[in-house]
């Protein structure tokens, strides 16, 4: 056999081996990018878990078709929420990973010892997959990595929204009250009624010569109808100081629904300690529909609470305003 032949062979299985390396990377980068990440039917699920690394976390449950925290006094979790989070996790695909084992796992902060948050997702007590979310590279982007595959991906997840603290996950509109099914306000001697004809609100025994400041009147209105709670203090009974005040909302199905605002006995019930260098008061609040009892920051209900007749009603200068600016009107026609 010439040398020139051996050459010839030679270049040949050089060849050979470029050409399956070449196929075997295009392979390789060949990604389905309709592929779910999270290959689960999502509307089976009865239960997540929301951890992180540090052992905090919190359970929502669902039971039929709503969702509550079991350890939040078995308080409504906002379905919403949950709804947002399961459609989140089924419009992840898998894409290019960002590491392919778990040494680089570790260093996106997606491994089962230490992880951003961590979602355990369940069916019928069965832990069906385990999802962890790592830091962020880039503005409303994660590293994601799923249980049983070492591969961490990146994706579109406001992993910031979704807490381990219970507070979080609470149905904000528990108790709150739609503004069209509103029949009155009443606090004290104080009542405001609802104009059909108008979509207002005005003093009952409003004088001819007085005019409502409908803007005003619309805030109290919305801070009435649903204050802002913190957190969850207890179900059923709690211990509360001095009555700070209350107001009723008497609804056109016939219903009344009582709110009223106590004095706290413990600091602990303010959610945000910070609060207390900008000396806002922590009340407590009962709800005469529901069995629990609320910490609300008295700056939630501050125009309630010093709440009196004229400060809904236009001062006048404001009527003298509104009154030349109708002429003025009138003129230009």
């Amino acid at each position: 056999m010439t040398n020139t032949v051996k050459t010839l062979i030679a270049l040949l299985g050089i060849q050979a081996v470029i050409i399956l390396w070449v196929n075997r990377a295009q392979k390789e980068t060949i990604v389905d990018t309709n592929k779910p990440l999270i290959a689960l039917d999502f509307a089976t699920l009865d239960k997540i878990v929301v951890s992180t690394s540090e052992k905090e976390s919190c359970e929502i449950v669902r039971k039929e078709n709503s969702w509550s925290l079991p350890a939040y006094y078995d308080f409504p979790a906002s379905s919403e929420k949950v709804t947002e989070l399961i459609k989140a996790f089924s419009e992840l695909k898998e894409s290019w990973p960002a590491g392919k084992t778990l040494l680089a796992a570790k260093q996106f902060l997606t491994t089962a010892e230490k992880f951003e948050k961590k979602f355990d997702l369940y069916k019928d007590g069965k832990l069906l997959q385990t999802v962890y979310i790592g830091n962020s590279p880039s503005f409303k982007k994660v590293h994601i990595r799923v249980e049983g595959n070492e591969k961490t991906y990146i994706g579109s997840f406001s992993s910031y929204e979704y807490a381990s603290k219970a507070s979080s996950w609470a149905n904000q509109s528990l108790y709150g009250v739609a503004k069209s099914d509103l029949v009155s306000f009443e606090k004290d001697n104080l009542q405001l009624v609802a104009k059909e004809e108008t979509k207002t609100f005005e003093w009952v025994d409003l004088q001819a010569s007085e005019k409502m400041n409908d803007s005003e009147t619309s805030l109290l209105i919305n801070a009435a109808i649903n204050p802002r709670f913190e957190k969850v203090l207890g179900k059923d009974s709690y211990a509360v100081g001095e009555k700070s005040f209350s107001y009723t909302l008497k609804l056109k199905t016939g219903d009344s629904i009582q709110y009223e605002f106590f004095k706290s006995l413990k600091k602990e019930d303010k959610e945000d300690k910070k609060e207390e260098k900008t000396k806002q008061e922590s009340l407590v609040l009962k709800v005469s529909k529901y069995p629990y009892y609320f910490g609300v920051s008295s700056s939630e209900v501050t125009d309630i609470i010093s709440l009196d007749r004229k400060q809904l009603l236009q001062n006048e200068s404001e009527q003298e305003s509104k009154t030349i600016s109708l002429n003025e009107d009138k003129v230009a026609e």
